[in-house]
């Protein structure tokens, strides 16, 4: 029959609460051998944490500002114009929709790396709220119905279930099996649209550099294709001491030998090098002096 419900909330609960992980329902957290982890794409490890962190936002005038302040970091789609309609993923029953770059086109960039509101709390610790989605049946710039995140819940306390649910990392919408029922939307002419914020900035999947930064390597480097090659130049000599070391550059040494010259005769090339020096002999000067008498002298 599978795993049982049990079996199946134990691994759930060591993975998430404690991240270990196995299938042993009778093991406790500390008795696991395993560490659990994510397997995650580069393209959503975000590298620019901090600086988003710096920039909480308790309503949606503020990451509204944030975003137009960060546009390289924070992408603005909070506006009912900028709304974005969601696919349904075929196979699901109506139950899992997602965001592409083009709706309705699987084959177009899926939308990830929705800015998450307790990834970047408030001085109080709560939430950045003004980031958080809304969600709506039809499209918001033309009489769109809001979703309130209470639509579908049932239970209450520890039983309390909500009827969707928004993955922020990978833009799906995930409804529950009564979702239709309890809201009295029909299923097939649902037509679901979300609002709110991406972060777009750098993620490990980027090179780190710029494409129009001006880096100066010591080799052609694909990922950096505008980077200027360091190479030495006449009369220079390169030395690259290897990672870790450093790079030197300095004269390169002629045929002079280092030494104190008299009546020297030198050669110097167009860099201003001596490329030939050898002593002279020193030769007597002589002077002689004649008087002329005027005329007119006695």
């Amino acid at each position: 029959m599978g795993f049982t419900q049990l079996e199946r909330i134990n691994i759930a609960a060591k993975a998430l609460q404690a991240g270990v992980i196995d299938a042993n329902p009778n093991s406790v957290w500390y008795e696991v051998f395993n560490p659990f982890t994510f397997i995650l794409s580069s393209e959503q490890v975000w590298t620019e944490m901090a600086t988003l962190r710096a920039l909480p936002a308790g309503n949606l005038a503020t990451a509204q500002a944030n975003a137009a302040a960060n546009p390289t970091l924070i992408q603005d789609l909070s506006a009912d114009t900028s709304a974005v309609q969601m696919t349904l993923v075929a196979g699901t029953n109506n139950s899992t929709y997602v965001t592409y770059a083009v709706p309705g086109d699987p084959t177009s960039a899926q939308l990830k790396n929705w800015l998450l509101p307790q990834l970047v709390p408030q001085a109080s610790s709560a939430p950045s709220n003004g980031y958080a989605v809304q969600l709506y049946d039809g499209d918001p710039n033309a009489a769109g119905t809001l979703i309130t995140t209470t639509v579908g819940t049932t239970g209450v306390g520890s039983s309390k279930t909500v009827g969707w649910t928004f993955n922020y990392a990978n833009g799906l919408l995930l409804l529950s099996s009564d979702f239709f029922a309890l809201s009295g939307i029909v299923a097939a002419a649902f037509d679901p649209y979300v609002v709110g914020f991406r972060y777009i900035g750098k993620t490990a999947g980027d090179s780190g550099a710029p494409d129009n930064a001006q880096y100066v390597t010591l080799a052609a480097d694909a990922d950096i294709p505008n980077a200027r090659v360091l190479t030495a130049g006449t009369a220079l000599d390169l030395t690259d001491g290897g990672a870790g070391s450093t790079v030197e550059i300095k004269l390169e040494d002629t045929a002079v030998t280092a030494a104190t010259y008299s009546n020297a005769t030198i050669t110097v090339d167009a860099q201003g090098r001596l490329t030939a020096a050898e002593s002279g002999s020193s030769g007597g000067a002589g002077m002689r002096a004649a008087f002329v008498k005027p005329a007119g002298w006695p």
